[in-house]
């Protein structure tokens, strides 16, 4: 793969271009940030974990991690 390839999904008549190594570093640090984040809203403010927060941290970080992508380019 080549250091500017574009990859382009279609899904529903929406066109998602992604650039796989950039997008990974991205993701990456999204996720130490908000890792970092739930353990200062842990040990800072006595934050009790949910059942939604690990799946829903997920899911956020990687649509997150996206737009922060987007932007970027």
């Amino acid at each position: 793969m080549e250091e500017n390839e574009h990859l382009t999904y279609s899904i529903l008549g929406l066109v998602f271009t992604i650039q796989p190594k950039e997008y990974l570093k991205i993701l990456i640090c999204v996720c130490i940030g908000l890792v970092v984040l739930l353990f200062s809203f842990i040990f800072l403010f006595n934050y009790e974990m949910t059942n939604a927060d690990i799946p829903g941290g997920t899911v956020a970080g990687i649509l997150l991690a996206y737009l922060i992508h987007i932007i970027k380019d």
